[in-house]
Protein backbone atom coordinates (compact mmCIF):
# COMPACT_ATOMS: atom_id res chain seq x y z
CA UNK A 1 0.00 0.00 0.00
CA UNK A 2 1.32 3.43 -0.92
CA UNK A 3 1.01 6.65 1.01
CA UNK A 4 -0.07 7.16 4.57
CA UNK A 5 -1.81 4.42 6.52
CA UNK A 6 -5.57 4.66 6.86
CA UNK A 7 -6.50 5.80 10.35
CA UNK A 8 -10.12 5.58 11.49
CA UNK A 9 -11.75 8.91 12.18
CA UNK A 10 -12.18 9.82 15.84
CA UNK A 11 -15.49 8.64 17.14
CA UNK A 12 -17.77 10.78 19.19
CA UNK A 13 -18.65 8.91 22.43
CA UNK A 14 -22.35 9.66 22.02
CA UNK A 15 -22.54 8.22 18.53
CA UNK A 16 -22.71 4.57 17.57
CA UNK A 17 -21.03 2.76 14.71
CA UNK A 18 -23.59 1.45 12.23
CA UNK A 19 -22.09 -0.57 9.42
CA UNK A 20 -18.91 1.51 9.48
CA UNK A 21 -20.73 4.85 9.55
CA UNK A 22 -21.40 7.00 12.57
CA UNK A 23 -25.04 7.51 13.40
CA UNK A 24 -26.76 9.85 15.77
CA UNK A 25 -27.33 8.29 19.19
CA UNK A 26 -30.58 6.50 19.79
CA UNK A 27 -33.08 8.19 21.98
CA UNK A 28 -33.02 6.38 25.27
CA UNK A 29 -36.17 7.73 26.85
CA UNK A 30 -38.18 4.56 26.44
CA UNK A 31 -41.57 6.11 26.88
CA UNK A 32 -43.35 4.04 24.25
CA UNK A 33 -45.75 2.05 26.39
CA UNK A 34 -47.71 -0.80 24.94
CA UNK A 35 -51.47 -0.98 24.60
CA UNK A 36 -53.32 -0.65 27.87
CA UNK A 37 -50.39 1.12 29.51
CA UNK A 38 -51.65 3.40 32.26
CA UNK A 39 -48.55 5.54 32.80
CA UNK A 40 -46.77 6.48 36.00
CA UNK A 41 -47.72 8.93 38.67
CA UNK A 42 -45.85 12.22 38.49
CA UNK A 43 -42.53 12.12 40.35
CA UNK A 44 -41.98 8.35 40.19
CA UNK A 45 -39.34 6.58 38.16
CA UNK A 46 -39.59 3.30 36.38
CA UNK A 47 -38.18 0.04 37.64
CA UNK A 48 -36.24 -2.49 35.58
CA UNK A 49 -36.60 -6.23 36.03
CA UNK A 50 -33.16 -7.70 35.30
CA UNK A 51 -33.54 -11.40 34.55
CA UNK A 52 -30.57 -13.76 34.44
CA UNK A 53 -30.89 -17.33 33.23
CA UNK A 54 -28.02 -19.82 33.48
CA UNK A 55 -28.36 -22.61 30.94
CA UNK A 56 -26.87 -26.06 31.07
CA UNK A 57 -23.62 -26.30 29.08
CA UNK A 58 -24.22 -26.20 25.32
CA UNK A 59 -27.94 -25.42 25.79
CA UNK A 60 -28.00 -21.63 25.27
CA UNK A 61 -28.84 -21.97 21.57
CA UNK A 62 -31.73 -24.34 22.38
CA UNK A 63 -33.05 -21.97 25.06
CA UNK A 64 -32.82 -18.94 22.74
CA UNK A 65 -34.47 -20.84 19.88
CA UNK A 66 -37.41 -21.99 22.05
CA UNK A 67 -37.84 -18.50 23.50
CA UNK A 68 -37.70 -16.83 20.09
CA UNK A 69 -40.24 -19.26 18.64
CA UNK A 70 -42.70 -19.41 21.56
CA UNK A 71 -41.89 -16.94 24.33
CA UNK A 72 -40.85 -13.65 22.72
CA UNK A 73 -44.21 -12.72 21.19
CA UNK A 74 -46.02 -13.57 24.43
CA UNK A 75 -43.72 -11.41 26.52
CA UNK A 76 -44.00 -8.56 24.03
CA UNK A 77 -47.79 -8.86 24.25
CA UNK A 78 -47.94 -8.83 28.06
CA UNK A 79 -44.80 -7.06 29.26
CA UNK A 80 -44.26 -4.65 26.40
CA UNK A 81 -41.02 -2.79 27.12
CA UNK A 82 -37.97 -4.98 26.65
CA UNK A 83 -34.81 -2.92 27.15
CA UNK A 84 -32.51 -5.68 25.92
CA UNK A 85 -32.10 -9.41 25.46
CA UNK A 86 -28.53 -10.77 25.49
CA UNK A 87 -26.33 -13.84 25.64
CA UNK A 88 -22.87 -13.74 27.18
CA UNK A 89 -19.69 -13.90 25.13
CA UNK A 90 -17.23 -13.43 28.00
CA UNK A 91 -17.45 -13.92 31.73
CA UNK A 92 -20.06 -16.29 33.10
CA UNK A 93 -20.84 -18.38 30.03
CA UNK A 94 -24.13 -20.15 29.27
CA UNK A 95 -26.00 -17.08 30.47
CA UNK A 96 -28.96 -15.22 29.02
CA UNK A 97 -29.81 -11.76 30.37
CA UNK A 98 -32.83 -9.63 29.60
CA UNK A 99 -34.30 -6.45 31.04
CA UNK A 100 -37.88 -5.21 31.13
CA UNK A 101 -39.06 -1.71 32.10
CA UNK A 102 -42.16 -1.13 34.21
CA UNK A 103 -43.77 1.97 35.59
CA UNK A 104 -43.83 0.53 39.11
CA UNK A 105 -43.81 -2.73 41.03
CA UNK A 106 -47.62 -2.78 40.77
CA UNK A 107 -47.37 -2.40 36.97
CA UNK A 108 -44.87 -5.29 36.88
CA UNK A 109 -47.10 -7.53 39.00
CA UNK A 110 -50.19 -6.75 36.90
CA UNK A 111 -48.40 -7.49 33.63
CA UNK A 112 -46.64 -10.63 34.85
CA UNK A 113 -49.86 -11.99 36.38
CA UNK A 114 -51.68 -11.48 33.06
CA UNK A 115 -48.90 -13.34 31.27
CA UNK A 116 -48.95 -16.18 33.83
CA UNK A 117 -52.69 -16.60 33.17
CA UNK A 118 -52.20 -16.90 29.40
CA UNK A 119 -52.53 -20.59 28.37
CA UNK A 120 -49.90 -20.10 25.66
CA UNK A 121 -47.38 -18.93 28.30
CA UNK A 122 -48.20 -21.94 30.49
CA UNK A 123 -47.59 -24.17 27.46
CA UNK A 124 -44.25 -22.44 26.77
CA UNK A 125 -43.12 -22.94 30.38
CA UNK A 126 -44.09 -26.63 30.26
CA UNK A 127 -42.08 -27.15 27.08
CA UNK A 128 -39.07 -25.33 28.55
CA UNK A 129 -39.27 -27.51 31.69
CA UNK A 130 -39.54 -30.67 29.60
CA UNK A 131 -36.39 -29.74 27.65
CA UNK A 132 -34.54 -29.19 30.96
CA UNK A 133 -32.34 -26.38 29.63
CA UNK A 134 -31.77 -24.28 32.76
CA UNK A 135 -29.57 -24.56 35.83
CA UNK A 136 -30.97 -21.48 37.60
CA UNK A 137 -33.00 -18.31 37.15
CA UNK A 138 -32.42 -15.01 38.96
CA UNK A 139 -33.95 -11.60 38.86
CA UNK A 140 -33.24 -8.22 40.37
CA UNK A 141 -35.47 -5.18 40.50
CA UNK A 142 -33.49 -2.05 39.63
CA UNK A 143 -34.32 1.64 39.75
CA UNK A 144 -32.39 4.02 37.47
CA UNK A 145 -30.36 6.78 39.04
CA UNK A 146 -31.21 10.40 38.20
CA UNK A 147 -28.32 10.46 35.69
CA UNK A 148 -29.00 7.08 34.07
CA UNK A 149 -29.17 7.31 30.26
CA UNK A 150 -32.25 5.08 30.31
CA UNK A 151 -35.25 6.87 31.80
CA UNK A 152 -38.88 6.31 31.03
Amino acid sequence: MHGRPIVPAARHPDKRDVGGALAEPRRRGLRSPGPGHAGREEGTRMIVDLRIYTCKPNKVADFVRLYQEKGWQLQQKHLGRCLGWYTTVEGALNTVVHMWAYDSQADRETRRNAMAADPAWVEYLAEAAKLDLLVKMENRILRPTAFSPVQA
